[in-house]
């Protein structure tokens, strides 16, 4: 997989945009279910939507394989 890349093109300026929007996102409310979990108090509210529901972290877990990448 290392070997591969994308080239200019559709997936390229998406791939750039979807980078752009992660790196905007508040660690510290995407950790909150974590902090919840522990028992702590998280530093910051969770994000709504799907992070306020019993499928909160879900979005960390996306944002972590992004990393990877």
């Amino acid at each position: 997989m290392e070997k591969i890349q994308l080239l200019d093109g559709i997936f390229r300026t998406s791939q750039k945009k979807g980078k752009e929007y992660l790196m905007h996102l508040d660690l510290d409310r995407l950790l909150a279910p974590c902090y919840e979990a522990a028992g702590k108090e998280p530093k910051k509210p969770r994000y709504g939507g799907w992070e306020s529901k019993q499928i909160s972290g879900h979005s960390l877990g996306h944002f972590l394989s992004a990393l990877m990448k």
